[in-house]
């Protein structure tokens, strides 16, 4: 993400579907769709990305977005990956988004997940 945000430019639907590894036995990652991405990302407006992973300064609508809201949909994912499923949820898409605005989530009362891996989910 580095790499893109340093180039001004803004994926918008980054999710662990568009992260692949390069290799079988290597650790090098790749993103890929850059379907809804941005170049030049200031003052972004439009509502989009997946519900699940979409940061709430995109949900709002109140004003612009910046490619900050990437890094949102980054703590997603590393939650799904260490916990195996999404931090928000929801019966539809309103109660979902409405969790999301909120930021209100929890980690499993049961597991070993580290104080460091829940600050850099935070």
């Amino acid at each position: 993400m580095k790499h893109l945000h340093d180039r001004d430019i803004c994926h918008r639907d980054l999710k662990p579907e568009n992260i692949m590894f390069t290799s079988r036995s290597g650790f090098n990652l790749k993103v890929i769709d850059f379907g809804l991405s941005k170049l030049k990302a200031h003052q972004m407006t439009t509502r989009i990305g997946t519900p699940y992973y979409v940061s709430p300064e995109v949900l709002s609508g109140e004003r612009p977005y910046t490619k900050e809201c990437d890094l949102w949909s980054l703590g997603v994912i590393l939650y799904f990956i260490v916990v195996g499923y999404p931090p928000f949820h929801g019966t539809n898409e309103a109660s979902l988004f409405r969790k999301i605005l909120n930021g209100v989530f929890e980690f499993p009362k049961i597991s070993d997940i580290s104080e460091e891996v829940k600050d850099l989910i935070t």
